[in-house]
């Protein structure tokens, strides 16, 4: 490869990353360091999940405890502030890691090279130890297409990344649909059944807090907002996915056909809520060979 310079120098001193080593000689994989960055997303938003899940097994420890601790109020205002900052911090990642990604979808697509200049700000975000695994780590093929660079590239990888995300996304919400049906259902169950068995009302008073805390959980957790994230890009990925088919159809696409459709379909991933790393390991198989059998 060949060397290149910033700022017109060979080497640029640094306390804790060499930029030139970054942009002479650039070994990282791009791909990798994009799925870095969304890995780095979905732990800090799967800690603000935790935490506020923390806050009710708290409030439920809580109602069948006779001595409170005096400062539970605090502890509880105190996790719910580190659970937005887990939650701010792991949108302003995700804002960087699908920057890049749009990057890579052109960069395949139509051959729009990313610059050393923008990857070396992004590889400022990882420690020396993560930049060291990243150069051993290999990535995998970007899109199926045999195509050429070019506007009819670009649609074809855009009908492959929106019917990935179309299923994904489906998935994830009707897993959200059964998580909240199965909590309400559990719960109107439960308080039921405590008022035809339990007795004592002090028992039933705090079955009653229970059922109330585990059906705000639903909220407190955003599970339903998170439903309707998933099923909105459910349903605007299938419409990228037929835009793209409709004008391959077509025969004829430029360049701007090609961006217009692309830019629909970015601002509707943006907005649309994290997929789970574990939801595509499960799935991911199963959708590759479907798409090479009957969409290549």
């Amino acid at each position: 490869m060949k060397k290149q310079s910033i700022g017109g120098k060979e080497s640029l001193e640094t306390n804790s990353l060499s930029m030139a080593d970054i942009s002479i000689d650039f070994r990282y994989n791009t791909q990798i360091i994009n799925k870095a960055l969304f890995d780095r997303a979905k732990v800090w938003w799967g800690v603000s999940s935790l935490l506020k899940f923390s806050i009710f097994a708290i409030g439920v420890t809580l109602i069948f405890s006779s001595h409170a601790p005096k400062l539970s109020a605090f502890i509880v205002a105190f996790i719910s502030i580190v659970s937005e900052l887990c939650k701010l911090q792991s949108e302003g990642i995700k804002r960087v890691a699908e920057d890049l990604c749009r990057k890579l979808d052109f960069q395949d697509s139509l051959g729009w090279q990313i610059s050393t200049a923008e990857m070396s700000d992004i590889m400022l975000k990882f420690t020396n130890r993560e930049r060291k695994k990243l150069l051993s780590k290999e990535g995998e093929t970007y899109f199926a297409s045999n195509t050429y660079p070019s506007p009819r590239r670009a649609l074809e990888n855009l009908q492959e990344s929106a019917w990935f995300s179309k299923h994904l996304s489906r998935t994830m919400a009707h897993l959200c649909l059964t998580s909240i049906i199965i909590l309400v259902f559990v719960s109107i169950f439960t308080l039921l059944t405590s008022i035809h068995t339990i007795k004592d009302y002090d028992l039933l008073a705090n079955m009653g807090r229970v059922v109330t805390s585990s059906l705000m959980l639903v909220f407190s957790i955003n599970l339903i907002p998170l439903m309707l994230g998933y099923f909105s890009f459910s349903h605007s990925a299938g419409d990228a996915e037929r835009k793209a088919k409709d004008i391959l159809d077509v025969g004829t696409c430029d360049e701007i056909d090609a961006l217009k459709a692309w830019q629909e379909y970015h601002i509707a991933r943006a907005q649309a809520p994290l997929i789970p790393t574990w939801i595509w390991k499960y799935k991911h198989n199963t959708l590759n060979e479907l798409w090479r059998k009957f969409r290549t």
